[in-house]
């Protein structure tokens, strides 16, 4: 039996890899959060400011969130070097040990292995969270969901038996998940009090002292990062609350506004959580009926409103805002196929059984499987980010030229990345910026305006917009194609 357990382990860490760490560096790092994430650790091994990040020689005031993901990006550019690797392992590793921790909850506290295993391979093919700022790119959100998940399966077994221990890892994990993306990290907070007070334990609760202890530990941590880093950087705590807070809640922020149904519409339209929603339905009825898990159905149900309540009431909606809450959904969902599997097992010769699990697995996961496995590897940057992405791999294909300028129209983290990692190779590459930037993007390694270069200088493009102000303002010939991409001689 344990050998069978053991096996079924082994392909299942199996089917994470191609999902999570196949072509894992294939692409380009991203235009905005991941190519900015990417240069603060670039930047951070480089200067040795590890309490403030710095975005082109200055502290980074564009992106606020604690520095805990770029740590962790930081670490691995040590490890494996400046590359895209470093910037998308600690996403990756936080979706494996979320989807374990999954497993092991589902074994040890639900005695309900399957469901654990069923529900992972549901978040593994979802579009939601194998996307961009998902398991598979340099963002904030997979660290996140991981320590929301564990805070929120952490204060479930809390509730059941009152352990300090329980609480103690309650506030570790919320703390974490501050220390990733600021006041994001406590949106399960007010689900989890209400779930309290439906359970009636809010007074129980209230009485113990590990509570107070956990919640001072929690905030003393949080707080002296942000109080460490303000004494350092001042200004930051106002920035924090204008662009994380106030300024980002109660206001739309770079025209992401849309309307208070935006995440369910959006869900449905762009099958963003698909097949999985439609069988969101049974995995609560199943889960809401079963005496061994239905507390944990009525946790999950509760967050999942409340959850989903305060981001539709903000001013501020992105399609990957709700991802904290897939691995509760998922392994509702899972709880649902677990029991769906059971029932038919009872049914059938004990031989059999093993073909019931093959033919479930086959009929409901091999296609969301394979469209996943299939989207890593073919996936290319979309609509008007695929010409603002294309750098590196022209880069990649000039390795003689060792001095040139980019001249790209408005402001780009990609370049500035890859600027500085051929830059580090002892290349000369520069840029120039039609548009100068909005001063919130805190940009200043370019040059901008007109673009007039001297004699013989190189200058590579890959938009037309560039390409037309180059040829207006020079005489020039080109001397390599490299895609979609021009390098050009001033003549």
């Amino acid at each position: 039996m344990k050998s069978g357990k053991g096996l079924y382990f082994i392909l299942f860490l199996v089917a994470c890899y191609f999902v999570l760490f196949l072509h894992l560096d294939s692409q380009a790092v991203h235009l905005w959060d991941e190519s900015r994430r990417a240069v603060s650790a670039f930047e951070m091994v480089q200067n040795g400011h590890w309490l403030v990040p710095h975005f082109e020689g200055q502290p980074e005031m564009y992106g606020t969130k604690p520095p805990l993901l770029v740590w962790l990006q930081a670490f691995f550019m040590m490890l494996v070097g400046y590359n895209e690797l470093a910037v998308r392992l600690p996403s990756a590793l936080a979706a494996l040990a979320t989807v374990l921790m999954l497993v092991a909850f589902a074994e040890r506290q639900l005695k309900l292995p399957l469901a654990g295993y069923l529900g992972s391979l549901v978040l593994l093919t979802s579009l939601m969270y194998i996307n961009y700022h998902g398991a598979v790119t340099g963002d904030y959100d997979a660290l996140l969901t991981l320590f929301t998940t564990a805070y929120l399966l952490s204060y479930y077994r809390y509730l059941e038996n009152l352990e300090p221990r329980h609480i103690y890892l309650t506030g570790l994990f919320i703390a974490l998940a501050c220390l990733t993306k600021s006041i994001a990290g406590l949106f399960f907070a007010p689900g989890l009090l209400l779930f309290t007070l439906y359970r009636r334990k809010l007074q129980d609760v209230l009485r113990q002292r590990s509570l107070y202890l956990a919640a001072a530990g929690t905030i003393a941590v949080i707080a002296a990062y942000y109080l460490a880093r303000e004494s350092v950087n001042p200004g930051y705590l106002d920035a924090v609350w204008m662009n994380e807070v106030y300024g980002r809640y109660f206001e739309p922020q770079e025209g992401h506004q849309h309307d208070f149904w935006y995440y369910f519409r959006h869900t449905f339209e762009q099958k963003r959580f698909h097949p999985w929603v439609y069988f969101s339905p049974l995995g609560f009825l199943v889960s809401l009926s079963l005496n061994r898990t239905r507390r944990l159905g009525q946790l999950i149900l509760i967050n999942a409103i409340v959850f989903m309540l305060i981001l539709s009431k903000g001013g501020t909606k992105l399609e990957w805002y709700p991802l904290p809450v897939l691995p509760s959904l998922s392994l509702v969902i899972g709880i649902g196929l677990a029991h769906l599997h059971e029932s038919a097992a009872q049914k059938l010769n004990r031989k059999l059984r093993p073909w019931l699990l093959t033919t479930l697995l086959i009929a409901i996961f091999a296609q969301p499987y394979w469209q996943t496995v299939q989207r890593n590897l073919n996936n290319t940057p979309r609509g008007w980010e695929e010409w603002r992405e294309r750098y590196r791999d022209a880069m990649r294909q000039l390795p003689d030229e060792k001095s040139y300028t980019i001249v790209h129209g408005q402001y780009n983290g990609h370049i500035v990345f890859y600027k500085k990692l051929w830059n580090h190779r002892a290349y000369d590459i520069r840029q120039h910026m039609l548009q100068p930037p909005a001063p919130h993007v805190q940009e200043n390694g370019f040059t901008t305006g007109p673009p007039v270069f001297r004699q013989g200088e190189k200058v590579l493009v890959c938009e037309g917009e560039a390409q037309q102000a180059v040829e207006k303002n020079n005489q020039t010939s080109i001397i390599r194609e490299v895609g979609k991409c021009r390098l050009l001689q001033i003549n």
